[in-house]
């Protein structure tokens, strides 16, 4: 019986390699879709004090994003692309003694260089790129001002299919300080956001 289980164990790293190996469901390159929803965080807001604010609530709130691109596989495991989108992230506000309050929006448009690496049925993605990210004040005489940041952000997509594929990643963009409020227009809040999507890749 000992021994037994003894050749079975031996057997075991054996049987897991050849379930993995033989397993594989790779995404095909081409153009692809994905839609993203998860939460986000604006950061490097200005403080209450600069503003004259009572406080300042900058919580992790809900996150869209949709995406479109297109990957070529230039080797077996690995892969360049890039990827247009679109943005709506975390929202904070400024709270005031007169009961008033100032809402912080921000919406994105990205562009995207992708590097995949493929490791059987799994994706690892870095992104790196710019944004022109337009952040709206609410109960503040500001335009809605468009700015570029850099982005930098990291993926991991796991294949059902070669078209479809699950996804989970972070990405943080890159942006001004504002040391007031009035600055916010020219120098819009930083942002992490972390989100998890599904994505279709179409017939190459």
């Amino acid at each position: 019986m000992n021994s037994a289980m003894h050749k079975l164990r031996k057997l075991l790293p054996l049987f897991i390699i050849t379930l993995i190996t033989t397993s594989t469901a790779q995404a095909t390159d081409g153009i692809f879709l994905s839609l993203d929803t998860g939460v986000a965080k604006q950061t490097e807001l200005p403080p209450i004090e600069a503003v004259g604010a009572t406080d300042l609530a900058t919580n992790l709130t809900p996150a869209l994003r949709a995406a479109l691109g297109y990957n070529h596989d230039f080797f077996a495991h690995f892969g360049f692309g890039f990827e247009g989108a679109l943005g709506r992230y975390g929202d904070s506000v400024y709270y005031f003694d007169d009961g008033g309050s100032n809402t912080i929006k921000s919406k994105t448009m990205e562009f995207l260089a992708l590097f995949t690496t493929r490791v059987q049925k799994f994706d690892l993605i870095g992104k790196i790129g710019g944004v022109r990210q337009q952040t709206d004040i609410t109960g503040e005489n500001a335009p809605s001002v468009r700015r570029n940041c850099f982005e930098l952000g990291a993926e991991v997509a796991y294949n059902f299919s070669p078209r479809f594929a699950v996804t989970a990643g972070y990405a943080h963009l890159f942006d001004g300080n504002p040391q007031g409020i009035s600055d916010i227009p020219l120098l819009p809040p930083a942002i992490d956001e972390y989100l998890v999507g599904l994505r279709y890749t179409f017939a190459s």
